[in-house]
């Protein structure tokens, strides 16, 4: 089951480099109202009032949990900048504010993003006193080429050296990827999935690069400099990536950038494969290709030895929870299976059917 997540925003605090796709404030901020971070230098009533709003947004969103089935993990995630860039003074600030949510049980545990490049043994045991358990590193790529060209400032080594030891202080390792970043391709991405593999991450996000207005990566994409992923080819890449993160056991918590409001009404997506439902897109085409293998061994099994009249149909049996995902947006999967291989099909959701199980079976009507 999927921690509840309590998530703060500290855009851009602690980031020491302007990456060339980067404005968290549109990417990550939903409601200024939840960016709680003051800043370095901030005066005691602006700390008092940081704390008064990260105490309030917690509490909402407490209260909205009491509404939903009861979760196995509830987390308090600082997101949208690198917390671990932050001086060792803000975080222990900011750590001592969620604390006692801890304390009195209201809350499992923290959550924090992080850049590769900033994780020191000294932020690593200051994180684990506090109750962190997961450290996403916002990896993006593990192409030297690509991590060059987008301004991140490491090398894919230093991404080894800081999961390693993040995983040997006892972290749950989280991993963000970025696939259409500057000079990407399929084969790279691929290769920088089966990286984050050797990882052993124990969760990984997928967020296609996408242009947003004011960053450098608008100016390059105005000047044909830059060319974003079209949104079939995202879905692809991160179809493709899912299914091998998930084959090596690793959770894929979130695919495409959340449609926040400043997305949705301020136009700021200038390009690229933004798509408000993109994960069930990647969802639908996973499980289009998993349809299409199970007819295909069916066609090509040794046992089947006559041939099937051209009138049956072919019932696929799908958990209920996930019969959205097979079905595909309008029905797409559906007409999809039936354009390939000229026969009549059916999808229906079974109950007794776990997480991703499928049976396909041939009737005569």
């Amino acid at each position: 089951m999927k921690p509840f997540i309590i998530p703060l925003f500290i855009p851009h605090r602690g980031c020491p480099f302007q990456c060339i796709y980067c404005d968290q404030r549109i990417t990550t901020g939903p409601d200024p109202e939840n960016e709680i971070c003051e800043g370095h230098g901030a005066s005691r009533a602006n700390s008092e009032t940081e704390k008064s709003r990260l105490e309030e947004t917690v509490h909402q969103w407490l209260e909205q949990k009491k509404c939903l089935p009861p979760p196995s993990h509830i987390q308090i995630a600082f997101y949208g900048g690198s917390f671990t860039s932050l001086s060792m003074a803000e975080q222990t600030r900011l750590l001592t504010i969620a604390s006692p949510f801890l304390m009195s049980n209201a809350v499992d545990s923290l959550r924090i993003s992080a850049r590769p490049d900033y994780c020191s043994e000294e932020n690593l045991k200051l994180l684990r006193k506090f109750g962190v358990k997961t450290i996403e590193l916002g990896v993006q790529s593990m192409d030297n080429e690509v991590l060059r060209l987008s301004k991140r400032g490491y090398k894919p080594e230093t991404v080894h050296q800081t999961a390693a030891k993040v995983r040997e202080f006892g972290f749950e390792l989280g991993i963000q990827l970025m696939p259409g970043l500057p000079d990407d391709n399929r084969e790279k991405f691929i290769q920088t999935v089966e990286k984050a593999v050797s990882m052993q991450p124990h969760c990984a996000r997928l967020y296609p690069a996408v242009v947003i207005q004011g960053t450098p990566l608008a100016d390059n994409f105005r000047k044909g400099i830059y060319k974003p992923l079209l949104l079939e080819e995202a879905v692809d890449w991160c179809a493709a990536g899912a299914s091998r993160l998930r084959k090596a056991g690793v959770k894929v918590i979130r695919m495409g950038l959340q449609p926040t409001e400043n997305i949705r009404m301020g136009g700021k997506v200038v390009a690229g494969p933004f798509h408000p439902a993109f994960g069930q897109l990647v969802e639908s085409r996973i499980a289009l290709e998993k349809m299409s293998a199970m007819f295909l061994n069916f066609q090509e099994s040794d046992i089947r030895k006559q041939t099937v009249p051209e009138n049956n149909r072919f019932v696929f049996h799908v958990p209920f929870r996930e019969l959205s995902n097979y079905r595909g947006q309008r029905n797409g999967n559906l007409a999809k299976l039936e354009e390939s291989f000229k026969r009549k099909f059916v999808i229906l959701s079974d109950t007794n059917l776990g997480e991703g199980k499928i049976k396909m079976e041939q009737t005569s009507h």
